[in-house]
């Protein structure tokens, strides 16, 4: 009875693991027909042709996204590691992976890669931040009481 209890359990982990990796690379809001593409969670698995059948397409995508970035944006700069100061801090990146539809057809593969922006130090890699506002609430009243004034003379 104890050999069949481990065979058992054996058989189960193995169908735990099978239907975790179905659930990890398979897409929730992709149509039935789109069963071929996967949707991987990093870029070591986008790449592996044994879990990611379609790999080329990924790698494809990557390449697109990286060559955007590259020479409409201008956004990569190679350091030498060794000329960084002792307290510089590096930030990771993390390529996120979609399938884009389009009235329910697949249209693509898309890659974006982005930083690890919450891996930054205040007032030592950065001093300034950003935030966008709407123009339309602060500019709407202004116009607004400037066309009243206006109206007046």
């Amino acid at each position: 009875m104890h050999v069949d209890e481990a065979i058992l359990e054996e058989a189960l982990i193995v169908h735990v693991e099978a239907a975790a990796l179905i659930a990890h690379i398979t897409n929730d809001r992709s149509p039935l027909n789109a069963t071929q593409f996967t949707t991987p969670k990093d870029y070591a698995h986008a790449v592996d042709p044994e879990r990611t059948p379609d790999f080329r397409l990924w790698l494809e995508a990557t390449r697109k996204e990286y060559e955007f970035l590259d020479k409409t944006m201008g956004w990569w700069e190679v350091v030498d590691i060794d000329t960084l100061p002792n307290d510089a801090n590096l930030i990771g990146v993390k390529w996120v992976f979609k399938l884009k539809y389009k009235n329910g057809e697949y249209e693509r593969h898309k890659a974006r890669i982005g930083d690890l922006g919450y891996q930054q130090r205040k007032n030592v890699d950065y001093f300034a931040s950003f935030s966008p506002t709407d123009i339309q609430m602060q500019v709407g009243p202004t116009l607004s009481h400037n066309a009243r004034v206006l109206s007046a003379i």
